[in-house]
């Protein structure tokens, strides 16, 4: 993918906004350490360090299998199972 990005002051820094888009395709989010590899009149930007990937999605009886408490927690939250989901539930 390429695209072009303008440069802007802030300071006395160039700071170059990196899209959403690409921020969310390499698993990035703001603070993390990026390096700089730059040859003539070229540079190339990468996480110094490699991305975590996201945990998967997991349902409360997922979580919960081998747990002592899962009986009793699952009995209390059975209520949570009824109609339809609303947000972004796993169901």
């Amino acid at each position: 993918m390429s695209m072009t990005v303008k440069l802007r002051r802030q300071g006395g820094a160039a700071i170059m906004t990196v899209p959403a888009n690409i921020v969310q395709a390499m698993h990035l989010s703001t603070g993390v350490e990026l390096a700089l590899e730059f040859t003539g009149a070229e540079f190339v930007v990468r996480p110094a360090k490699p991305a975590k990937k996201p945990l998967p999605r997991r349902t409360l009886a997922e979580l919960l299998v081998g747990s002592e408490y899962a009986a009793e927690v699952m009995a209390e939250t059975s209520w949570a199972l009824e109609g339809d989901p609303v947000g972004r539930e796993v169901a």
